[in-house]
């Protein structure tokens, strides 16, 4: 979790500063220069979107592994005395 929150940050902090050097140093008008960046952060957001998508499903790959190898250990000690 931690990972993907500082890879989150760097992506965040890297599309920032490629944006503000790309309208410090843009040789191109205003409206093309902001859609250059209107593309570039929807390219960002969407590599975002997938990276967390497979983080999520890998998450959840895990945790049903851990359920069912639980669960096959509760079947096999049999019930509980009180």
């Amino acid at each position: 979790m931690r990972r993907s929150i500082r890879t989150f940050s760097m992506v965040l902090g890297s599309a920032a500063v490629a944006a503000g050097a790309a309208l410090l140093f843009a040789p191109q008008s205003g409206e093309r220069t902001r859609r250059h960046i209107r593309l570039k952060a929807e390219s960002v957001a969407k590599d975002l979107c997938e990276d967390m998508n497979a983080q999520a499903h890998e998450l959840y790959s895990r945790g049903s592994g851990n359920v069912r190898r639980l669960w096959r250990q509760v079947r096999k000690t049999g019930p509980i005395a009180a």
